[in-house]
């Protein structure tokens, strides 16, 4: 069996590794291994580069590895997705009535905002 990385670094994952790790394991899932998708996603996700094998335990392997994979993944972005959720910036807001804040104070009546003064729209 191939020895994978230990603490792997889910750093650099990208949107596009995590849909192709999902589609290996649906397929897997359904009994339909492509070698090459397979191998590619395992090397993909581990930062290795096996050479592809076609013994059925060798890609049941490889999938199971992507499944622990992906489940360590969703484990650890779980926090940080709540993480930026909760460090989101509160809105900036003036003090209630202020001329400088308040943008509809120059607007002129029929709601578009111009560099003219209000006395030339007329």
């Amino acid at each position: 069996m191939t020895k994978t990385k230990k603490g792997v670094d889910y750093g650099k994952v990208t949107p596009a590794l995590v849909k192709q790790v999902k589609e290996v394991i649906a397929d897997a899932d359904k009994h339909t291994y492509s070698v090459s998708r397979v191998y590619a996603a395992h090397n993909a996700a581990f930062g290795l580069s096996e050479r592809p094998q076609t013994c059925s335990s060798c890609l049941r392997n490889r999938v199971r590895n992507l499944r622990e994979w992906l489940a360590g993944y969703e484990k650890q972005a779980k926090p940080r997705r709540q993480a930026t959720v909760n460090e989101a910036p509160a809105p900036v807001d003036g003090p209630a009535g202020d001329a400088a804040t308040d943008q509809t104070a120059d607007a002129p009546a029929g709601g578009a905002v111009t560099d003219q003064p209000a006395d030339d729209l007329l």
